[in-house]
């Protein structure tokens, strides 16, 4: 039989949250930046508590703190953009989804303490030739949620972001080569890399991993009264296997993952009619 659910209360929140920002030019083409940014996410009730107690107590408000410092230039005539960043936020009463034991999708949401993200990033944009794109970015990530007493078990519990990989990557590569009689021939290179996620926790953890892609297209090809583009494209060119999501808490499975697409390819023929 199903008891019947039964729970009333009310809650009211507010926020003070501001946002603070100056810049300096150094020159026409270099300039520098400080921010202090506070962000706010509600409190509320957990429609996934299957208690009516817990649930009318509801969960607190969590408050975001962030110090941010930068730069952006440009070098060489505007031939080279480089930007980059640090950072660090602070999360207080973080709002904290405990699985209840025993369940699958059954959660109790506690405001748990403090966590808090740091790190950098940096890109940098590249015309070296006519025709020419290239941009390369990466970032660092440190984060970490404060242990708690995990209320069902009354022991140290120790929680993480399970999708803050500590380092990421990108380069990308765009070639327009010079036209052609019959339309414009160009070629898009593309690599992600991206740090193993959750590593203490075995059922969870993610391997490292790294994507290539790429890109043929050429455009502009006038016929029957208007413009095709013909593409041939591959997605995941060297075929790794990677793992996007991971589960833990299946009844039938200890571990459970959601795989990442295998390497794929194709053509993209497309036409715009032209009046």
């Amino acid at each position: 039989s199903t008891r019947d659910f039964f729970a009333s209360s009310k809650k009211k929140f507010g926020d003070d949250s501001f946002n603070f920002m100056i810049e300096y030019d150094w020159t026409n083409d270099f300039h520098a930046y400080g921010k202090y940014v506070e962000a706010y996410k509600s409190g509320g009730f957990n429609t996934r508590d299957p208690d009516p107690e817990f649930f009318a107590k509801g969960f607190d408000e969590e408050k975001n703190r962030t110090l941010e410092a930068g730069f952006k230039g440009e070098l060489l005539d505007n031939q080279l953009r480089v930007n980059g960043s640090v950072f660090y936020s602070e999360i207080s009463d973080f709002q904290l989804n405990i699985l209840l034991p025993g369940g699958i999708s059954d959660t109790r949401v506690f405001n748990s303490g403090s966590a808090t993200l740091s790190g950098f990033e940096m890109e940098l944009t590249a015309f070296p030739w006519y025709g020419l794109l290239f941009s390369l970015g990466y970032a660092y990530l440190d984060s970490e949620i404060d242990d708690i007493i995990d209320p069902f078990t009354d022991q140290p519990r120790e929680f993480v972001f399970a999708n803050a990989p500590r380092n990421t990557a990108t380069l990308n590569i765009d070639y327009n080569l010079p036209p052609l009689s019959i339309g414009q021939l160009s070629v898009n290179v593309n690599y992600n890399f991206v740090d193993e996620r959750d590593p203490k926790t075995e059922a969870l953890r993610r391997e490292e991993y790294s994507l290539l892609n790429a890109r043929v297209s050429l455009s502009e090809l006038r016929a029957l009264a208007g413009v095709f583009s013909l593409s041939a494209w591959v997605k995941n060119a060297l075929d790794e296997d990677y793992v996007i999501f991971a589960f833990d808490n299946l009844p039938h499975a200890s571990r459970a993952i959601h795989w990442g697409e295998p390497r794929s390819w194709g053509l993209d023929l497309k036409y715009e009619y032209q009046q």
